[in-house]
């Protein structure tokens, strides 16, 4: 898995070519209905007020073999399709820009890529 420690190792100039590919233990998910919000509620009754919503999906195995998911915002949904083809940051960047504009793009993917290291889903060592 890629580490905090794996990144702070990593030369500034490298950053743009680091490969990036997910674990087998992700699955992204595209739904008609907030499924992430009934999970959450499934020992509460169901609100009467649940809608039909588009919503996209991160579902991951962690340690101990515990599942949990997220739903995605549009730039996190946009930058992870580049990852599952094994691209690198300088990639996720670009894809980013496309949604939080150019200024914001490396601040964003930046926040995601922390936040995919955090959640143990980017696989260490190169790309195959």
């Amino acid at each position: 898995m890629l580490t905090t420690d794996d990144l702070r190792r990593l030369a500034p100039d490298a950053w743009a070519a680091l490969p990036l590919r997910l674990v087998p233990a992700v699955t992204l998910l595209q739904l008609a209905w907030p499924a992430h919000e009934v999970w959450a509620a499934a020992d509460m009754p169901a609100p009467e007020t649940w809608q039909p919503r588009a919503t996209a999906l991160r579902v991951w195995r962690g340690d101990e073999y515990r599942v949990y998911q997220t739903s995605m915002g549009a730039a996190e949904r946009t930058a992870i399709a580049p990852v599952r083809a094994g691209a690198t940051f300088g990639d996720v960047c670009a894809a980013v820009a496309a949604v939080v504009g150019a200024e914001r793009a490396a601040e964003e993917a930046g926040a995601l890529l922390l936040r995919w290291v955090a959640d143990g889903i980017l696989a260490a060592g190169s790309a195959a």
